[in-house]
């Protein structure tokens, strides 16, 4: 057993604790009381609460960014900064607001955590979850049976013309009763836009597809099916998969197939890995297609393709693989090939030469947006950030589709 469950996780970051975190025992909207915190990235804080009321533990999310906002050690209220800083604070907290409308209309759907309560106070927002209790570690084989309402309740999702665009391991919990749920909304958006191409960037290591990426590039129901299977192919093999813009030089993830015992027939195994095709256009587009062929019973799924090849993503001699993201997280292991879960677990690695050795730790970086730079320029941008930052080029892609600036 090489993961621990949420509890463990969350006694660890609190042996840590961040001045700008709500005390233990601080009381919200009178009546939720901080017990602990669960989780944190670049845009808030989940706290484990207890409802006074209701006399039940709940999961509260409180809208923090730290780029733009602070808070003293000790205090309750936040401190936007002023300026462009802001108007992204106030541009974020509508987006947060947009997450828990999107949780209330899916209440029904039993993979979808349900949204108890919303609420304004300290000069930012909290919305109030149902907290689902990780159980640990899982046999590979519960894990078509656990995915497969969330795969249903995700396609459901898609016909309100909704991404949620972070399906991953760390998302998805097991229930006391053994029902996978999907907990964080955080990043969802509407697919059809004025203009899809402008959504912004978010992307998750190992589990976000290549045009997750790229800032102006088109997303759709397929972006979410190859989060979907990158997700099931972690609990399959406790690996998890290589970064999608790195496949796009080199794919070195390992098919299904070639590991032992992994308990899923051949045809289900070829599924997963079309989910998980770097070219969106040799996915499934839809999670309904997806669920067709994996439910099928081995009945016209497909041949199928591989899925690599070189999609050219970044301008001229860019510094950085991919960037335009206020931040991003990164696992520092000493494995590559280590998983970034928190929650979802196989009991033991199907095949001990891929077997992650470590837990990884949880840390924010901040990035700026280099796409389109010379790499002269791209390496003084980066210096701002950091003017004693030693920069190492890795690799680079050259594209005449995007423009220098």
């Amino acid at each position: 057993m090489f993961w621990n469950n949420i509890w463990m996780r969350r006694m660890v970051m609190m042996s840590e604790y961040e001045g700008y975190w709500l005390k233990k025992g601080t009381v919200l909207n009178k009546k939720y009381e901080i017990l602990d915190v669960i989780d944190e990235g670049g845009m808030g804080i989940v706290y484990l609460g207890y409802d006074k009321v209701l006399q039940q533990q709940v999961s509260i999310k409180e809208f923090f960014p730290r780029r733009f906002a602070m808070r003293t050690s000790g205090e309750k209220k936040v401190v936007v900064y002023k300026g462009r800083s802001g108007e992204l604070f106030s541009i974020g907290l509508e987006k947060f607001i947009n997450e828990a409308r999107i949780l209330a209309r899916f209440d029904s759907l039993d993979s979808i955590v349900m949204v108890k309560d919303f609420f304004y106070e300290n000069q930012t927002a909290y919305n109030v979850k149902q907290f689902v209790e990780s159980q640990g570690p899982m046999e590979p084989e519960h894990v078509l049976a656990i995915m497969k309402p969330i795969l249903y309740s995700v396609g459901e999702i898609h016909k309100e013309g909704l991404l949620h665009r972070d399906i991953s391991p760390d998302n998805i919990v097991l229930t006391t009763d053994n029902k996978g749920v999907l907990i964080d909304f955080g990043a969802a958006r509407f697919s059809e836009t004025q203009d899809n191409k402008t959504m912004t960037v978010f992307f998750k290591r190992g589990y976000s597809a290549e045009e997750q990426y790229v800032e102006k590039s088109h997303k759709g129901a397929y972006t979410d099916v190859y989060g979907a299977c990158a997700t099931m192919y972690f609990m399959l093999t406790g690996i998890r998969p290589d970064e999608s813009v790195k496949r796009l030089i080199r794919d070195q993830v390992v098919p299904l197939w070639r590991f032992k015992d992994i308990g899923l027939k051949r045809y289900k195994e070829q599924v997963i890995m079309r989910g998980m095709a770097v070219d969106a256009k040799k996915r499934y587009s839809s999670m309904d297609e997806l669920c067709a062929a994996l439910y099928s019973n081995g009945k016209s799924t497909g041949k199928w393709v591989k899925y690599g090849g070189i999609v050219c993503l970044l301008a001229a001699c860019a510094a950085t693989a991919i960037a335009q993201c206020s931040s991003f997280e990164k696992e520092d292991t000493t494995t590559e090939k280590s998983p970034s879960a928190r929650v979802i677990a196989t009991t033991k690695p199907v095949n001990k030469t891929y077997a992650p050795s470590s837990i990884p730790t949880r840390q924010t970086y901040r990035m700026c947006n280099v796409i389109g730079l010379k790499q002269s320029k791209a390496i003084k941008k980066l210096h701002t950030l950091n003017a004693n930052l030693k920069i190492k080029v890795r690799w680079k892609i050259s594209s005449k589709k995007i423009k220098e600036r």
